[in-house]
């Protein structure tokens, strides 16, 4: 069983597309531990830390620490910006982390940073995955594919196949309800999916590569917060989440991996494909 659990605070770049409402109160680490092992206590066994960017809080480590003794496999999704001391994440991430997932979002640093809002984070993002790579931390790029990058899946992969990664994702935009504002200006229109669908399926590479259209995304796992709120993508609107409840009130996990459960069974055999 999978869970993803979610920064939502704040995050260290401003990405105009972002589906995620950040704002509330800071995380308290301690609510962080509790959180992770209520996830465990329940029989979690895969454990995503994302958000907003995990690496802003010194903290992760230890959660990532308990999610791996606790027997989950541990993925750590960042957009490397907290990363400053690269040896000490290093050394940690090396003990306790999995897999490690990055942003690409284009074969330079301008088509990544009209898309990212971070004209340094390209640099960040590469230094840091050859870090990783020279240390055989297993990797996966993800691309948020849109009109600004649709002409440059095969430059991302010249660019990210020098760091060997386990698998490059590359999704589909997915609108959120919450933000009305940004739908039509990011995403792709049917024909140049079609055909960046097509593109992908000639591409030749010694890892795996996805193509992740939005409609997959839905009711594949619960998603937490750091404070405990549980949510899953909503059963009536494919651009809307859901609210579960507290992760500290019985019953309410369950009740979301029940939700879940159709569509999370069928994500845990294209996952284990990934890995194949």
């Amino acid at each position: 069983m999978r869970a993803v659990f979610n920064f939502e605070h704040r995050c260290s770049l401003k990405c105009p597309w972002c589906y995620i409402s950040f704002g509330g109160a800071a995380p308290e680490p301690s609510v962080c531990v509790k959180v992770t092992e209520e996830l465990l206590n329940y029989g979690v066994d895969y454990i995503t830390f994302g958000g907003g960017d995990p690496s802003s809080y010194s903290f992760v480590e230890q959660l990532a620490s308990i999610a791996k003794s606790g027997g989950a496999f541990v993925h750590l999704d960042t957009n490397a910006v907290g990363f400053h001391r690269k040896e000490r994440s290093l050394s940690w991430i090396s003990k306790f982390v999995d897999l490690v997932g990055l942003p690409i979002d284009g074969a330079n640093s301008t088509v990544h940073a009209s898309v990212r809002g971070d004209r340094r984070n390209f640099e960040a993002v590469t230094n840091f995955a050859a870090l990783l790579s020279s240390n055989d931390v297993p990797l996966k790029f993800n691309t948020f594919l849109n009109p600004a990058n649709i002409s440059s899946m095969q430059g991302i992969l010249q660019c990210i196949s020098v760091f060997g990664p386990r698998i490059w994702s590359i999704y589909e935009y997915w609108e959120p309800s919450s933000r009305p504002d940004i739908g039509n200006e990011w995403s792709c229109n049917i024909a140049d999916l079609s055909a960046v669908e097509d593109e992908i399926s000639s591409f030749t590479a010694s890892f795996n590569i996805e193509f992740v259209r939005k409609h997959t995304r839905r009711l594949n796992y619960p998603i937490v917060s750091h404070d405990g709120r549980i949510y899953t993508h909503s059963t009536a609107s494919l651009f809307s989440y859901e609210y579960i409840g507290s992760i500290f009130s019985k019953g309410t996990l369950a009740k979301a991996f029940v939700l879940c459960a159709d569509q999370s069974e069928k994500a845990e055999i294209r996952h284990k494909s990934r890995f194949s």
